[in-house]
């Protein structure tokens, strides 16, 4: 049951990162959430959870200066 947590685990990780690749960052965080689960404190696994929480930073700050944009111009 080990070697099959640890493939599991190995799974995905490599379809989280392929997730991020491809810009799908909802499907990404899914699969690292379930590595996180199979395998705990990874390195591989906190990368990939803060390499998700820098695009969702990213995504809030567009949205914020956008609606800064169009209040400004109101």
């Amino acid at each position: 049951q080990q070697v099959l947590r640890a493939q599991e685990f190995e799974v995905a990780l490599v379809q989280g990162a392929a997730a991020l690749a491809a810009g799908r960052v909802d499907d990404a965080e899914a699969q690292y959430q379930r590595a996180a689960a199979l395998g705990g404190a990874d390195a591989r696994v906190k990368e990939g959870r803060e390499r998700i929480a820098e695009i969702r930073r990213s995504e809030r700050n567009a949205l914020d200066l956008a609606r800064g944009a169009g209040l400004e111009g109101e």
